[in-house]
């Protein structure tokens, strides 16, 4: 987008070759609070059609394809045509989805991914910006837990535990330890990889059995 129109909406092309998948992330980017500017593309005729309009943002359905066929794809479309591709996949494994980044993706979303994480992938990738959806980086790219003691979180950390297992969400959490979203999704991430658990069911567990939750009388 040009300079002086910060506030214009992202332009977005999505491409699936299945109409349930193109009309649902049109309808999620281009309502509130995204607003953005949606065109669809059903075909790589489509997308080879539109790409020269030159879009923030190539949400790319990639299910059914082979990760290294991204490369030769967008090779098709030209030279001098650059496209920021966010990547969807039904798959999300670390060989995958590393293999997609390294095929020229500058971001990756799975199938299910939430609203909220959709708009922020666009977002991010409209921008240049390499995007992970949060869970799926949880899932592929924590070391494994190391054998001996009990992994130790920072205080910040298990104050972020703690609020989860609350049943705060990641923007009450913000408000509530004076830190960006980001950073409460950071910790979250570290939290995950430090103890091996992917769901917020898992991270209430933890935070009963270490007592990482505050009793009644310290609640009030």
């Amino acid at each position: 987008m040009g300079t002086g129109e910060e506030s214009a909406p992202f332009r977005v092309l999505v491409y699936s070759e299945v109409s349930v998948i193109r009309a649902g992330f049109a309808h999620i980017l281009s309502g509130e609070p995204s607003g953005a500017t949606v065109s669809q593309a059903a075909t790589w005729q489509e997308v080879t059609e539109q790409a020269g309009t030159e879009p923030d943002a190539f949400l790319f359905d990639l299910r059914d394809r082979s990760a290294s066929d991204l490369a030769p794809l967008l090779q098709d479309l030209g030279t001098g045509i650059h496209l920021n591709v966010l990547v969807v996949d039904a798959q999300a494994d670390a060989r995958r989805v590393r293999e997609i980044f390294a095929s020229g993706a500058t971001g990756f979303i799975d199938l299910m991914a939430r609203e909220a994480d959709v708009r922020a992938a666009v977002a991010h990738v409209s921008s240049g910006e390499r995007y992970i959806q949060p869970s799926v980086a949880a899932q592929i790219f924590c070391d494994p837990p190391a054998a001996g003691p009990q992994t130790r979180l920072s205080e910040r950390e298990s104050d972020v535990v703690r609020l989860v297992a609350q049943g705060h969400t990641q923007r009450e959490i913000a408000e509530k330890l004076c830190i960006s979203v980001r950073t409460v999704e950071r910790h979250v991430l570290h939290v995950r990889c430090k103890l091996n658990v992917q769901s917020r069911a898992e991270l209430v567990h933890y935070a009963l059995t270490t007592n990482t939750l505050p009793s009644q009388e310290e609640s009030r």
